[in-house]
């Protein structure tokens, strides 16, 4: 079953709609100032439209996806953990440094 709903309503019932989803196989498009937008399906209907290409190709199923997403998400709470809740420097800025230094190095310019 088919049904449209606005992105506000979504935002308000977005756990009655998840349900009706889950359990009573309902799809939904939602809508934005009456223009379809995006789609909300079950999982097994994702898989499906995968199955038949409707997605990128992938090998994985979503559930595997799903767990990688909790496995990196647990590599992160352990890092931050060891850090003592310090995050990371910024990669862009480490690469924007070095690329000062080795500029530096070359050239003798700052």
């Amino acid at each position: 079953m088919l049904n449209r709903i606005s992105a506000a309503d979504l935002h308000q019932r977005v756990g009655e709609i998840l349900a009706k989803i889950r359990y009573g196989k309902t799809r939904f498009v939602v809508e934005r100032r009456g223009v379809p937008v995006a789609a909300v399906v079950s999982i097994e209907d994702l898989e499906r439209l995968e199955t038949l290409g409707g997605m990128p190709s992938s090998p994985q199923s979503v559930q595997e996806r799903l767990a990688a997403l909790e496995r990196a998400a647990a590599v992160r709470r352990m890092i931050l953990h060891q850090r003592r809740g310090k995050l990371l420097p910024s990669s862009a800025e480490t690469i924007r440094q070095m690329r000062e230094e080795r500029t530096h190095a070359v050239t003798g310019l700052h």
